[in-house]
């Protein structure tokens, strides 16, 4: 009767207790991170001048807009009053 619920237990236990199998990945060096930046900007076909860079920005962002003075709490008073 209660046997399916022990065989549900059991596989659980099993996963829980596996330990991963993947081996984790080399650390790049400096010089390897730079060339793959360099590869995928030239297969994004990337232009070095700023000008197109602050184009770009522009079209993906929001200026900023200045935030609104803070408000006073309706039940303060002042220590004059």
């Amino acid at each position: 009767m209660w046997s399916w619920l022990i065989d549900h237990f059991r596989v659980i236990l099993r996963c829980m207790t596996r330990k991963s199998v993947t081996k984790p990945k080399a650390k790049l060096t400096d010089a390897e991170r730079f060339k793959r930046f360099v590869d995928m900007a030239r297969e994004v076909e990337a232009s070095p001048d700023m000008k197109d860079f602050e184009k770009a920005f522009k079209k993906v962002t929001q200026p900023s807009r200045p935030s609104p003075a803070p408000k006073a709490s309706r039940g303060s008073r002042s220590k004059d009053e």
